[in-house]
This record gives structure tokens, C-alpha cells and sequence, in this order.
């Protein structure tokens, strides 16, 4: 499945990436979301860690991967963000045997886009 843009939402819950990929912690109170594979180079989008702040990243793909890194200043280091497509539909993102449609930082790793997506 093909996109010819992403937003990107920060959600307010509870709960530079270039292989191989390293945990790396922002020293902000933003949000950063990165994505990155396939022929473009990776890119990324610093947000604020509010409820449903959107943004679109200045390129569009494709992308295969995307990380989350909360900065050291954010008080809910739970936060969890969401990729969507033009018409506002979640897309599926799956890291080992978890497929979700929100991802969060967890210093665990990259996501990769379901089904092989690129945005």
C-alpha cells in the first residue's frame, strides 16, 4: 500500500534512524519521530508532547521504518504516537510479534510499516 503523505499525531496516553539502529534519548521536552528505509534518506520530526499535535514531515518517502524518542523533559515518558494516511486512517506498524496501530518509544527498537507500506 501506497501513501503519498504521513501525519504524524502524538496521543496523550498512559501507558535518525539509519541501520543499525541506536536508542538515542532527546534532551528536550518534544517528541521525535523518525522514519526511515527504502531510497529516501531518513527524516526527522521534532513535535511538541501534547495531545493530538499533528504534523506533516517535509518528505514523503518511501519509508519502511519508524522510531519514537521522548525527550528527557517530557512528563509522560509513556507517550505513544500514530502515523496517518491522507484520509486520516491509522496505518499498521508491527515490531517482532506486536502489531499496533500506536507506537511508543520503549527503547526497544524500530517499527516497521505492515505489509511492507511505504508512505
Amino acid at each position: 500500500m501506497q501513501y503519498s503523505s504521513v501525519f504524524l499525531a502524538a496521543l496523550a496516553a498512559t501507558t535518525t534512524l539509519a541501520a543499525p539502529w541506536k536508542h538515542q534519548t532527546p534532551t528536550n521536552n518534544n517528541l521525535e519521530v523518525t522514519l526511515s528505509g527504502g531510497s529516501s534518506p531518513a527524516v526527522t520530526t521534532s513535535l511538541p508532547a501534547t495531545p493530538e499535535t499533528t504534523v506533516q514531515p517535509s518528505s514523503t518517502g518511501p519509508f519502511t521504518y519508524v522510531a519514537l524518542r521522548v525527550g528527557q523533559g517530557v512528563s509522560n515518558q509513556a507517550s505513544r504516537c500514530q502515523i496517518l494516511n491522507e484520509a486520516g486512517n491509522p496505518i499498521v506498524i508491527q515490531r517482532g510479534a506486536n502489531t499496533d496501530i500506536t507506537f511508543a518509544d520503549g527503547g526497544k527498537g524500530l517499527w516497521k510499516f505492515r505489509d511492507g507500506a511505504s508512505l
